[in-house]
């Protein structure tokens, strides 16, 4: 399948988890592949629900940003390196405040709780949750000097951070810390849509190289949108390539179902107009992948014998 064609046609679906394409691949849920004893033996456990990676997982996600560095149109963003603390006012412009705050961890509260949002005038840092959000006040610091498309790799910046309930808790799935790599991307409206083509295109592209079977599902981003726009933005999609948000999800066996490991969103001019002012024919998107759910993913799918995957990294 060319996602590409795929995703430039006519849209069939219009709902919220509508799946819009699959590959199966080689759904093998005989792998063997314990979960509770990989975690036991890769992963540290701390106090808080805080956890440790062991050197198996970082040989993977090295090897997945390895990847995105070197192959396919990945490479053509260049990598920078965005702080892990937002400023009030940065994550009131991403709208973290109103829409995700009992997601949100201060940088200076004692004790944060799941029920009681730490958005609050005394509380000068937010632990970045979202990963992008300095990437839209880089541009509007240097608005004239930018030269569109603008395209930002991330990943050395370090972890994310979202409040989840230690009782939620289930390392790799969801996790208080977690890794990944993120790509944001501005221009004009043709620009931005097509950049965020090319990126699950050449996901899919990859999780078949590694073997894993995925789909392409609508979603509805990393955190929720203002209702009655996000429906109206879906109502509207003519084409796949209008859809606000396509998530990529993965097949992993030992639990028998799908979990999301990347997220595509198109924000047309929302995001950047709450940076810019009157630049409103610069559009924005951005393409997320959970490089520490996609290493459990390829484990659970090719197993812990490198003997057996270690060749799925040489491909061309």
């Amino acid at each position: 399948m060319n996602i590409k064609l795929l995703l430039n046609s006519e849209s069939k679906y219009k709902n919220l988890g509508d799946v819009i394409y699959s590959e199966n691949i080689n759904v093998n849920k005989f792998v063997h592949f314990d979960y509770n004893e990989f975690t036991n033996k890769h992963i540290f456990h701390f106090e808080k629900g805080l956890t440790i990676y062991g050197s198996l997982i970082c040989d993977l996600i090295n090897s997945f940003n390895e990847v995105f560095r070197k192959k396919y149109e990945f490479k053509e963003f260049i990598e920078m390196a965005f702080p892990r603390l937002l400023t009030n006012k940065i994550a009131n412009c991403f709208d973290l405040d109103t829409l995700w705050p009992y997601y949100l961890l201060s940088a200076n509260a004692k004790n944060p709780s799941k029920y009681d949002p730490i958005i609050a005038k005394d509380q000068e840092l937010i632990l970045d949750p979202v990963q992008c959000p300095w990437f839209y006040r880089l541009i509007a610091e240097n608005i004239d000097n930018i030269k569109f498309p603008f395209k930002v790799r991330e990943s050395i910046g370090g972890w994310s951070y979202r409040n989840e309930s230690i009782q939620s808790i289930e390392p790799l799935l969801k996790d208080i810390t977690f890794l990944r790599t993120e790509f944001v991307f501005a221009g004009d409206k043709i620009d931005v849509k097509n950049i965020r083509i090319d990126l699950l295109n050449d996901m899919c592209i990859f999780l078949y190289a590694l073997n894993i079977p995925y789909r392409l599902v609508i979603g509805n981003g990393c955190y929720d949108s203002i209702p009655s726009i996000f429906t109206e933005r879906l109502a509207s999609s003519l084409y796949y390539s209008d859809i606000p948000v396509i998530d990529i999800e993965v097949f992993l066996p030992f639990k028998d179902e799908w979990i999301e490991v990347s997220g595509a969103s198109y924000f047309g001019p929302d995001k950047i107009s709450h940076f810019v002012n009157n630049k409103s024919s610069i559009e924005s998107g951005c393409f997320g992948i959970g490089t520490s759910r996609l290493a459990l993913a390829f484990l659970a799918n090719n197993g812990l014998n490198k003997e057996n995957w270690i060749n799925l990294f040489q491909y061309e």
